[in-house]
Parts: structure tokens; C-alpha cells; sequence
């Protein structure tokens, strides 16, 4: 929460593609967002739930999940993506629980 009569901002949390719906219940201190990983199901890529952490890394770019790399390095190496949070659920894509 910002204090009174400020306007700052604080990034809380990066590497989303899309986050949707995000929703925080202040009486347990968590955010959650459905977060729409890929457009295509070129990489397998579910589409997903999370629990919004401060400073934590959603994987956008370079990486759908902990374990589902998007990119490669300059070299053809994978992209490692086991810094990336983990989903609280995961749905097939395409249908991610909106609303």
C-alpha cells in the first residue's frame, strides 16, 4: 500500500505476457492473476494462475513457465528458466478462467 497522499510506484512483480483478472484479497495479504502464457501451442504452454510475490519472475520473455523455454540464447543454448515462479494451477490453453 502507498502511504497517504503518495503517488509512487514500485514495480511488485515482472515477466508477465498478459496478466488478466488480477485480484487481491487483502484480508489473507495475496494477489492472484490469470496470466495468458502463449497465443499458439507451439511450446506446449498451459495457460495459468498465479499468486502474485514481490519480486518474483513470471517468465515473460524468454520463458511460459519454470520448466517450458519460449527463446534460446545467441549461442542456440535454452533459455534457463528455473528462476521463474511456479503456476498455482494451470488450465489447457486457450481457456483460462476469466472473469
Amino acid at each position: 500500500a502507498l502511504p497517504s497522499g503518495s503517488s509512487a510506484m514500485t514495480t511488485v512483480a515482472y515477466g508477465f505476457r498478459n496478466p488478466m483478472y488480477i485480484r487481491c484479497h487483502p484480508s489473507v495479504n495475496v494477489c492472484l492473476a490469470s496470466e495468458l502464457s502463449d497465443d499458439s501451442d507451439s511450446f506446449g504452454a498451459p495457460e495459468k494462475v498465479v499468486v502474485v510475490r514481490p519480486g518474483s519472475m513470471y517468465g515473460y520473455p524468454c520463458c511460459i513457465t519454470n520448466s517450458v523455454n519460449s527463446q534460446y540464447n545467441a549461442d542456440g543454448s535454452r533459455y534457463t528458466c528455473s528462476g521463474v515462479q511456479p503456476a498455482a494451477a494451470t488450465v489447457p490453453l486457450h481457456d483460462t478462467p476469466f472473469g
